[in-house]
């Protein structure tokens, strides 16, 4: 849509690293923030910033990623 402002979403993100069980389910611990510090993570939360040119773009790109993050890869 011509004439539209761009649009940003930002999408607050809590990390939680877990081992996952025999079961398939991940354990009650995660791992502490001093131990992920070591692989680079200076935070357990992160912000995640989505951007279009549009209102409809910028939800579209969300949802896509969304869908990656839920997909696990």
């Amino acid at each position: 849509m011509a004439g539209d402002p761009p649009y940003k979403a930002i999408v607050l993100m809590d990390i939680s690293i877990h081992e996952v069980l025999k079961t398939g389910e991940c354990s009650g611990e995660k791992m502490p923030l001093q131990e992920m510090q070591r692989y680079g993570f200076n935070n357990d939360k992160i912000p995640v910033v989505v951007k279009g040119q549009n209102k409809y773009e910028c939800i579209k790109k969300l949802v896509s990623k969304i869908q990656e993050f839920n997909d696990g890869e």
